[in-house]
């Protein structure tokens, strides 16, 4: 069997790709992953609804944060716990003040937070994913550490996870740590994936 590139490679070459895109492709393929997403009835029927503030040319969520909020939605942001290396989240209205944490991206000031458990849908970032529904984040671990609960508990089927990719961030195999937690489904500018 083929040895797989390290995730410290993989993390380097799409965050390369990812760069090579330009502002007008990153936008349109934005505008496409978000009209995926608002026509799934996965998005339809949720309710408390996190996303990221997308960074360093991850997908832009603005307009879904706006679709969300057209729709009466709850919208929630991260915020880091650097304490527990998790995240909370708060509660986000479009155009609220935001404040930079020690990465430099944008996280609610207000401190309104809701438990990971009764969020019902978390859009995710990521450098890669693969067919499997792994993805490779930045490789710090919050998200993982955060839903660690969806894996040590079988019956447990919230938050629906989606990951929020461009179609070039795709590989058809990563590298898995046990600790790793998978997506449900991964919406690039292409289609909907569902795993």
């Amino acid at each position: 069997m083929k040895e797989l590139p390290s995730k410290k490679l993989l993390r380097s070459r799409f965050r390369h790709h990812r760069q090579t895109l330009s502002p007008t492709q990153q936008r349109q393929c934005a505008i496409q992953i978000t009209q995926h997403l608002y026509f799934h009835k996965l998005f339809k029927e949720s309710q408390n609804i996190a996303s990221y503030y997308a960074h360093q040319n991850e997908v832009e969520t603005k307009g879904i944060l706006e679709q969300a909020q057209q729709t009466k939605k709850i919208i929630y942001l991260p915020v880091l716990q650097n304490t527990t290396n998790t995240l909370l989240f708060s509660k986000y209205t479009p155009g609220e003040k935001l404040i930079s944490n020690c990465y430099g991206i944008p996280e609610p000031e207000n401190k309104n937070f809701i438990f990971s458990s009764k969020l019902e849908l978390v859009l995710v970032p990521l450098l890669a994913f693969d067919m499997q529904g792994n993805r490779l984040g930045s490789g710090q671990g919050y998200y993982d550490r955060t839903f660690a609960f969806l894996k040590n508990d079988a019956e447990c089927k919230k938050p629906v996870l989606v990951g929020l990719a461009y179609e070039c961030q795709k590989v058809d195999c990563l590298p898995v740590e046990a600790w790793d937690i998978p997506l449900s489904y991964l919406v690039t500018e292409k289609k909907i994936y569902e795993f």
